[in-house]
């Protein structure tokens, strides 16, 4: 009566297993995603609303999610939720659709949604309404985007990497437009910190994971050459275990292409909780990190 279809992890998806299967549901898998879709599923039938047996379990669940649920009862409509897992809506003449990155749908439209951590989304043909997990109704914006769907293929080159190697002078300019000053300054308003405050910084970490933990070692010869800073490059996967030196005079740069990657994430929110200034370096707009 409920199919879901999950991206992220559930945490305490044992916990919550043990309560169902005291509850009287059987399991045919080990996967957290379906302790996910039983869930919602037990408070479906407590409820009798899609809106709020999926509130209810995002309220239960620990860890990190994208849904997509449809109920059997409710034909022609979509249900989305989110948390800390990428989710994003498009709308085009055809109808809604959902899916975890813009490019996956720019072939059938460029408007887009961007759903905010713990919201739900209730989608049909020609309508698409928001809440809070409060199940109160939210106002969205709907985004035009500009870009273009070749940006996300290949540019004829054999692999993505040899790509990126050499789109790296070009990508350096396209970062530079609309950040110089007529005077050749950088214009640093976006990173909402100011240059006092950038002034006061006495410790540069650089968290990523992959081939952005490897930017992040070119980075660290370039900070500690130019702006004479003392800068780390860690793992982010390890940096939230070993209980770093942060004070608000330390700056934490967490790098993740996707803007997505878990660990960086978590990091992200390690580094905040512990006091210092965070900004995220990403190729996805309206990701997590972002």
């Amino acid at each position: 009566s409920v199919v879901l279809v999950h991206n992220g992890i559930i945490e305490n998806y044992q916990e919550l297993k043990e309560k169902l299967v005291k509850s009287g549901y059987m399991f045919y898998s080990q996967t957290d995603t379906e302790v996910a879709v039983k869930l919602i599923d037990y408070y479906y039938k407590k409820t009798g609303t899609p809106l709020e047996a999926i509130s209810r379990a995002m309220l239960r669940i620990r860890g990190s999610y994208a849904f997509g649920v449809i109920f059997k009862d409710y034909p022609g409509k979509l249900f989305a939720a989110r948390k800390d897992s990428p989710l994003i809506i498009g709308k085009s003449e055809n109808g809604s659709l959902i899916a975890s990155d813009v490019p996956a749908i720019l072939d059938q439209t460029r408007r887009v949604y961007y759903i905010g951590n713990l919201e739900i989304a209730e989608l049909s043909r020609d309508e698409i309404h928001f809440y809070n997990i409060d199940r109160e109704e939210i106002e969205k914006d709907v985004v035009e985007i500009q870009w273009d769907a070749e940006a996300a293929e290949k540019a004829g080159f054999e692999h993505f990497m040899m790509k990126e190697i050499h789109e790296q002078p070009r990508v350096v300019r396209d970062t530079l437009v609309g950040r110089m000053t007529p005077a050749g300054e950088l214009d640093i308003d976006e990173l909402g910190l100011s240059l006092e405050e950038l002034n006061d910084i006495d410790r540069v970490y650089v968290i990523a994971c992959g081939t952005s933990y490897h930017a992040g070692l070119i980075a660290k010869n370039l900070i500690e050459g130019w702006a004479r800073i003392p800068t780390e490059v860690e793992a982010a996967s390890e940096f939230r275990y070993r209980n770093p030196i942060i004070t608000p005079t330390t700056l934490v740069v967490a790098v993740s292409q996707s803007g997505e990657t878990a660990d960086t994430l978590a990091a992200i929110r390690d580094a905040r909780i512990k006091g210092a200034k965070v900004f995220g370096i990403t190729n996805v707009v309206g990701s997590p990190v972002a």
